[in-house]
């Protein structure tokens, strides 16, 4: 019988008995054969009921636009232009190809974004990802997180990318014992989200921040009577709403705090994903005598794919996700949020909302998680602002939202504790969103050895069986493309350059490899008449937006 670890102890329960302790609420889109495919639209097409059908129905969307929408023009982004588009000259955090992809646990590489541009328009593999505040340069990273939805060491809802190769260091070391070739890096993949739970975790240091600068000079806005805009407060939200190299975009006008055809999602952040992309592919499929590790989690292959890329990884996040390709081809291999038993995630699951956020079980798996609610926003936070802001409240009620509070930071001050006995870890660990899956099994079609194929599929049947219960869909989207992906779908995204065999009409050709593209993250809906139940989000994002309007207008500096 398959056993499972539980959530509460060391020892062993059986799947079934497991499978019932999780809440499983989802009833949106889902494929419905193999052969399922998304449907696409043109955006000047695109009217308000398409849109918030897919909203509803958590249902992925592709659109098309040429040129530019809104004040977005993804011709300002290419190349030879997005230098002089962002004019932004501070320290940038990147990632460099390490032992074949990114997510090393490393120090990310400091390095301003014109020297970024150079390397990668040369082919050289570094990777632009989200900037945190709390990373910046010259800052100690004793919290840095892993690659691409990675982990902090405490709070599994922290998701970053860091990852660095030392100077003379062999990229493709791990390749040991596979009988391989070297195999390049000619996918990266910049999918690799932050989950909305990153976000919170900064707005909890935001209030913390506001509380410290009250009395220490005057409020910057008084928009807010209750609770004026301090100045610390306000840059910290610019800086984590539009991330850098983007940040100077708001007071130019070139890039659009809200999206008019989302208009009703509460938009969190603003991320920009460059890297490379080598066009040379890799042929394995005639290697026969390709050995793989069985008894390794990932088979001995890490993230790498038969076709010769290394992949983001199967996982999802906690919000809701519009991604604009400016440069290049991403291939995107996606799973519903229903599936989420079936994919053998790191964590233990809790519940899946309707929504499809997907909640997890503090326990081992995921040390320090905090719970989340179904529009992804911490529970306790929302307890902080419902005692703040509902003065309707009666006693008992307060009573309830204190002990949420308290309890949660007994656990986490237990976690601390915890870390500090053990010192640092020296290994990250992924999240609890990650699925263990290496991504060649996710797309065993590509293998076109009879052999291989075969024994790869064996081995994938006995480790991880129901995953083949499950029915993905896979798109290609090309530069002027927009998906919208709902919170809780499980993505695996492969990215290309313009140059690569995918490019089979020859349209983008350039003399560079360089992908781009940007992403938008929103809180998801958790009422599909008004959006949201309350306006925890409605109101946050009000102090957010006063801010990007007192740096557009020269009060603050970032």
């Amino acid at each position: 019988m398959t056993k499972k670890r539980t959530n509460e102890s060391n020892g062993f329960e059986s799947t079934k008995a497991a499978k019932k302790q999780i809440v499983n609420e989802y009833n949106g889109f889902k494929p419905s054969s193999k052969n399922t495919k998304l449907e696409s639209f043109n955006l000047d097409q695109i009217n308000d009921k398409v849109i918030n059908n897919h909203i509803n129905d958590r249902k992925p969307l592709i659109l098309k636009y040429v040129g530019k929408f809104q004040n977005l023009d993804i011709a300002n982004f290419q190349p030879s232009k997005i230098i002089d588009t962002l004019h932004y000259d501070e320290l940038l955090l990147v990632e460099r190809k390490y032992k074949g992809g990114f997510g090393s646990g490393t120090q990310r590489i400091q390095m301003k974004f014109n020297e970024f541009m150079e390397k990668v328009t040369k082919g050289d593999e570094y990777y632009l990802t989200t900037q945190y505040v709390e990373n910046e340069p010259g800052k100690e990273d004793e919290d840095d997180e892993e690659d691409g939805d990675d982990a902090e060491a405490l709070n599994g809802q922290k998701d970053i990318e860091n990852s660095e190769e030392e100077e003379g260091d062999d990229d493709d070391e791990d390749e040991e014992g596979l009988g391989l070739p070297e195999i390049p890096n000619d996918q990266f993949s910049d999918t690799d989200s932050i989950d909305m739970n990153d976000i919170h975790d900064d707005f909890d240091d935001i209030e913390d921040q506001s509380e410290n600068d009250e009395g220490e000079g005057e409020p910057i806005s008084l928009k807010f009577p209750k609770d004026p805009l301090y100045e610390s407060e306000a840059i910290r939200r610019i800086q984590e709403f539009i991330q850098k190299p983007l940040t100077n975009l708001i007071k130019d006008d070139k890039l659009p705090l809200k999206i008019e055809f989302l208009k009703n999602l509460i938009p969190q952040q603003v991320n920009l994903w460059i890297g490379s992309s080598n066009s040379q592919q890799l042929n394995v499929n005639s290697l026969k005598d390709l050995e793989l590790d069985i008894n390794s989690d990932d088979l001995g292959l890490g993230k790498k794919l038969i076709d010769g890329g290394t992949s983001s990884g199967l996982h999802h996040d906690h919000s809701d996700n519009l991604y604009i390709l400016v440069k290049g081809f991403k291939r995107f291999t996606l799973f519903p949020p229903s599936d989420a038993e079936n994919l053998y995630l790191v964590g233990d699951l809790n519940k899946i909302y309707s929504s499809g956020v997907i909640d997890y079980k503090n326990n081992d798996k995921a040390p320090g998680w905090r719970k989340v609610r179904d529009d992804g926003a911490l529970e306790t936070e929302v307890a902080k602002w419902r005692l703040d802001n509902e003065s309707n409240l009666n006693s008992s009620e307060r009573d309830e939202l204190i002990k949420l509070i308290e309890e949660e930071d007994r656990i986490l001050n237990n976690e601390i504790n915890k870390k500090l006995d053990n010192g640092k870890e020296s290994i990250k660990k992924d999240p609890p969103s990650f699925s263990t899956i290496p991504p060649i099994v996710l797309h065993l079609d590509q293998i076109k050895d009879d052999d291989l194929r075969s024994k790869i599929t064996k081995i994938a049947q006995s480790k991880w069986p129901n995953f083949f219960k499950c029915q993905k869909i896979e798109v290609l989207i090309k530069p002027g493309d927009l998906l919208y992906l709902p919170a809780g779908w499980f993505h695996e995204v492969t990215s290309y350059g313009s140059n690569d065999e995918l490019n089979e009409t020859n349209e983008d050709k350039d003399n560079d490899n360089t992908h781009i593209a940007i992403n938008y993250w929103f809180a998801p809906p958790n009422d599909f008449n008004k959006t949201y139940k309350d306006e925890y989000w409605r109101q946050d994002f009000q102090r957010t937006k006063e801010s990007c309007t007192l740096f557009k207008d020269g009060v603050i500096n970032v």
